[in-house]
């Protein structure tokens, strides 16, 4: 089992996809220590994924589709906001 620390603005760190048959427990800012399954923590991910990539006009491959003048970041994210209601 993986151990992941939240940090203080409610982040945990994951920039890829995890073992679905992984099980990751995160100990969150308020003691609260959850367990949640690798398929879970994958979805919550692709759903985050999803929204940046549409946020900044990028297709499911990471490929600008939007206007050529607007400065972006890498076509990934570094990290996912998790909550203890999400498990």
């Amino acid at each position: 089992m993986k151990n992941i620390k939240q940090n203080t603005d409610g982040y945990i760190r994951m920039n890829a996809r995890g073992d679905d048959s992984a099980s990751v427990a995160i100990s969150f800012r308020d003691g609260q220590r959850v367990v949640f399954s690798g398929r879970k923590l994958n979805k919550i991910f692709d759903k985050q994924l999803a929204k940046y990539q549409a946020e900044s006009y990028m297709d499911d491959q990471g490929l600008v589709r939007g206007p050529t003048n607007v400065l972006r970041p890498k076509n990934n994210i570094m990290f996912v906001r998790v909550h203890p209601r999400m498990a």
